[in-house]
């Protein structure tokens, strides 16, 4: 029988051929370490997102709690007087409810109820700015819930076609935002 003789290119062949494989498969294995950690290092960051996210809704929920509760204690505090007081008799001035217009333009209009007023007419009768936008007027309103509901108006729409459609009949307590024109340079 005679020896088996290998061919020197095949031994390196083979020899090179397990040196690639082997350098793929640590390159692979590094590559998954890589991402392991970058995967670990997001879930840190996912969590610490999820704790102040959480600390917020609670902050949020607290304050929210602390508003309730103080409208309570004032509406108890007056009911507690209204009944101390009511063997007296009390005379204190009716002050008519007002509409307040700030940001932009500033002004406080006493309310009649006799002749209601539209958010335009309002800002025609309140001391003009050259900066104001009238495309973008905020009333702010407390719904009768204690929620505050904001509505945005085109006034200048308003004022430019004569469709008052969309002119708010303001109403007392209202707040009417008037936020200054962005330019464009």
């Amino acid at each position: 029988m005679k020896p088996l003789r290998i061919h020197p290119v095949a031994i390196a062949l083979t020899l090179l051929s397990l040196v690639v494989v082997t350098t793929l498969s640590a390159f692979q294995l590094l590559e998954s370490r890589k991402m392991q950690t970058r995967l670990a290092s997001l879930q840190d960051r996912l969590e610490v997102a999820n704790a102040q996210a959480a600390k917020a809704l609670e902050t949020s929920t607290r304050f929210e709690e602390s508003q309730k509760d103080s409208i309570a204690e004032i509406r108890e505090i007056l009911a507690t007087r209204a009944k101390e007081s009511s063997g007296q008799t009390v005379s204190h001035p009716v002050q008519p409810p007002k509409i307040f217009i700030y940001g932009e333009m500033q002004a406080e209009f006493p309310l009649d109820p006799s002749s209601p007023i539209r958010l335009s007419d309002a800002l025609i009768r309140a001391p003009r700015s050259e900066f104001a936008d009238f495309r973008r007027i905020r009333v702010h309103r407390l719904g009768p819930d204690g929620n505050m509901d904001i509505k945005i108006i085109d006034v200048q729409r308003i004022l430019k076609d004569g469709d008052r459609a969309n002119d708010l009949v303001l109403q007392g307590g209202d707040r009417v935002e008037v936020r200054p024109r962005t330019f464009n340079f």
